[in-house]
């Protein structure tokens, strides 16, 4: 089953959110009244670690400039 999912990544210059220097993307969202943090090495694995869970509501951040205000399709 493909699920289309746009993930809107920001930018965020607070190193205290990425402890893990080869894990640029951070993804914050709320599963169960649980507060899940997670960090990945590329959007690809943020996109499909968001359509594997059903995330409704979520936000994603990165470190990157490079990424600030574009939308990835999956």
């Amino acid at each position: 089953m493909t699920m289309n999912t746009t993930v809107d990544i920001t930018y965020s210059r607070d190193s205290e959110k990425f402890p893990h220097s080869t894990f640029p993307f951070r993804l914050t969202y709320l599963d169960k009244d649980v507060n899940r943090v997670c960090w990945f090495q590329s959007r690809d694995h943020l996109t499909k670690h968001i359509i594997r869970y059903n995330i409704k509501k979520y936000e994603a951040t990165t470190n990157f400039i490079e990424t600030v205000g574009k939308k990835y399709r999956k």
